[in-house]
């Protein structure tokens, strides 16, 4: 059961869905925080199993890929997850628009447009996971309560922390990067400038909490990233990273209770 949700990126939509909670828990009350919550982490699994089918050649040479013939069902299932949302989502304008953006950055990012991926351009490829993700973290949220600066602060936290972490999963996939000419931080830097890199992101997003009293969860989370991050290198495998998302969802899960 374990292994499937990990192959099919599930327990990447469970980690999302936990953080939103979390963070989005005081902004909306009763069902409307959970179909929000339904609506975004349906989009992110969207994201991430059309990637996974568009990824099939690097993931074989990463010892990640899945068979040919779920590919398919990938694509069908990610065109699900993404227009189920649109029938709650419709009424609230805001939402609808930033889910649509993040939706075609999410597609562009696995499926060339203009010649390109934006997977395929340095830095362009971990700035648009973060945005993926921090955008319907934080901003959604913040544009429902009435922007404010620690919205703006912690959407400054999230950004930082999503691209110290893509950065760390780009050295997870360094062979199949390598093979198919995709300009990442490790393949370009090398991995030990891509942690050094990622240590910044993160103690830039510590002087943030710091520097704007946010709560101190962030800052455990951030030190707890930065545990992470020195335990990366080339010869980790995949299983190492997916544990970091397990654990993630259940941290974020106890924060709830």
């Amino acid at each position: 059961m374990l292994s499937a949700l990990i192959k099919y990126r599930a327990h990447v939509a469970l980690c999302f869905l936990a953080f939103f909670l979390v963070l989005n828990r005081t902004t909306y009350k009763g069902g409307d925080l959970w179909w929000m919550a339904a609506a975004f982490t349906l989009l992110n699994l969207a994201i991430y199993v059309f990637n996974k089918a568009t990824d099939v050649h690097e993931d074989a040479a990463n010892q990640t890929a899945i068979a040919r013939a779920a590919l398919p069902l990938l694509y069908y299932s990610s065109a699900l997850y993404f227009l189920l949302p649109l029938l709650w989502l419709r009424s609230n304008v805001p939402a609808l628009l930033i889910y649509i953006v993040i939706g075609g950055i999410g597609l562009w990012y696995s499926q060339a447009f203009l010649g390109f991926r934006l997977k395929e351009v340095l830095f362009v490829k971990n700035l648009a996971a973060a945005v993926i993700w921090a955008v319907p973290l934080v901003l959604v949220g913040a544009i429902e309560a009435g922007m404010a600066t620690a919205h703006l602060a912690t959407f400054g936290v999230v950004f930082l922390g999503v691209l110290a972490v893509e950065a760390m999963w780009d050295v997870r996939d360094l062979t199949g990067d390598r093979k198919f000419k995709i300009k990442t931080l490790p393949n370009v830097l090398g991995v030990n400038v891509t942690k050094l890199i990622s240590l910044c992101y993160l103690v830039a997003a510590a002087f943030v909490v710091w520097a704007y009293g946010l709560p101190t969860n962030l800052a455990i989370g951030i030190g707890l990233l930065g545990v992470y991050v020195a335990e990366v290198h080339e010869e980790r495998t995949p299983a190492f990273y997916h544990f970091f998302m397990v654990f993630w969802v259940v941290i974020m899960t106890l924060l709830l209770l």
